[in-house]
C-alpha cells in the first residue's frame, strides 16, 4: 500500500500515488506519471500513475472476476460492508480535508462537509440492501406464476468529476456495489488523492477495494477503448470526460436505473 491512500500529504510533501487495480497498487503498464500541483500555490502534491487503456482492462478484468463473490451473499453482508466503510471514512476526515484543500483550493468547511455527506450515502446505501425486490407479474396461463427478478448488470464504469470529490466519487460507486455489481471508478485528474479515499482497501472487502483508475489528458481515450466488459456507467463527468455534464461532447450516455446510478434490472 502507498502512503499516498493512506495519510494526507502535508504541505512540501510530494507522495507517488498508483494505481489500484485487484486490491494492490501498481504503475501504469507503460510506466507513465504526471504531476498534481496545489490549486493556490501551484506547488507539487504527488505524481500520480496515468491509466491506459491496457489499465483499464486489467480493472475490468479484476472487477468481472470479483463479481461472483460480491453479488452472491445476502444482503446482510453488503451492508455491513457499506455501514463499516462510512465509521472507516469518518475516521480518516482529517486527512481527507487537508489532501481535499491542497487539492481542489476549498475552504475546510466545504471539505469536511464532503465527508459529512459521502459518510451519509454510504449509511443510505446500506440501508438499501434489501430494496432490490422483485414483483409477481400477472400471466394468462392458467396455473403459471409469473415473477419479475432482479439481478445485477455487472462491471458498472463510475467516472467522478473534481468539483465535489468525495461525495461524487462515492456516489458513483455506492449505489452500483449496494445491489450487487462492482465498479471501476474513473477518478478526477486534479483531485486523485481525494478519490482514493472512496476505494481504500482498509474500507471493506476485495469487492469494494480492489479497483480504481486514474489518469491525465488520455484517460477519456482509455476509457472509450476498454474492451465492451462494462455493464453501466455511473458519472457526473468532467468536461471533456465522457461527455454531458457541462462538457464538449455531448449528453451524458444513456444509463439504466433511476438518476445517474445504474439499479439491478428487472429480467422477466
Amino acid at each position: 500500500m502507498s502512503a499516498t491512500e493512506t495519510e494526507a500529504p502535508m504541505s512540501g510533501a510530494v507522495r507517488t500515488s498508483d494505481l489500484l487495480i485487484a486490491g494492490e497498487y501498481v504503475a501504469a503498464k507503460d510506466g507513465r506519471y504526471y504531476e498534481t500541483t496545489e490549486a493556490l500555490t501551484g506547488g507539487p502534491i504527488a505524481r500520480v500513475a496515468a491509466a491506459s487503456a491496457d489499465d483499464v482492462n486489467l480493472a475490468v478484468d479484476a472487477a468481472a472476476a470479483a463479481l461472483a463473490e460480491w453479488s452472491s451473499p445476502p444482503p446482510a453482508v453488503r451492508r455491513a460492508v457499506l455501514e463499516r466503510a462510512a465509521v472507516l471514512l469518518g475516521e480518516r476526515t482529517g486527512d481527507i480535508v487537508a489532501t481535499m484543500s491542497r487539492e481542489m483550493g476549498a475552504t475546510l468547511p466545504w471539505c469536511g462537509f464532503n465527508v459529512h455527506v459521502a459518510k451519509g450515502m454510504l449509511v443510505e446505501a446500506a440501508a438499501q440492501a434489501y430494496a432490490a425486490v422483485g414483483e409477481v407479474i400477472a400471466s394468462d396461463v392458467p396455473g403459471l406464476t409469473a415473477l419479475g427478478v432482479r439481478q445485477p448488470v455487472g462491471v458498472v464504469v463510475g467516472i467522478a468529476p473534481w468539483n465535489a470529490p468525495l461525495i461524487l466519487g462515492v456516489r458513483a460507486v455506492v449505489w452500483p456495489l449496494v445491489w450487487g455489481n462492482t465498479v471501476v471508478l474513473k477518478s478526477s485528474g486534479q483531485t486523485p488523492l481525494t478519490q482514493a479515499a472512496t476505494v481504500s482497501p482498509a474500507s471493506a472487502s476485495p469487492s469494494i477495494r480492489s479497483r480504481r483508475i486514474r489518469g491525465g489528458r488520455e484517460s477519456p481515450t482509455a476509457m472509450a477503448t476498454v474492451r465492451p466488459t462494462g455493464s453501466g456507467i455511473s458519472t457526473v463527468p468532467e468536461p471533456g470526460v465522457g461527455g454531458g455534464g457541462g462538457g464538449p461532447d455531448g449528453p451524458a450516455p444513456a444509463m439504466r436505473g433511476r438518476g445517474v446510478s445504474p439499479r439491478a434490472r428487472g429480467d422477466r
